[in-house]
């Protein structure tokens, strides 16, 4: 679980807001994806994941979600 605090620009505006993103949730997707396509093939796969990065950040007056992944699934070789 990640906290963020989001501050208003504004002079006046002493309070933040707090706001919660569930990484894991996020994780748990990719997780059930992958688990679908290993019921779909009907035989045993090999899973690599390659890359998993997940950023967030605030540009201005935009919030900018990234999740770069690379998960290969190939038949288990016999």
């Amino acid at each position: 679980m990640v906290e963020m605090e989001v501050k208003e620009t504004k002079p006046e505006a002493e309070k933040a807001n707090m706001t919660n993103i569930d990484v894991t949730e996020i994780i748990n997707k990719v997780r059930d994806f992958v688990e679908n396509v290993r019921e779909m093939s009907g035989k045993p796969v090999d899973v690599k994941v390659e890359a998993f990065n997940f950023a967030f950040g605030k540009d201005e007056n935009q919030y900018n979600l990234s999740l770069d992944t690379k998960i290969s699934i190939k038949p288990k070789a016999a």
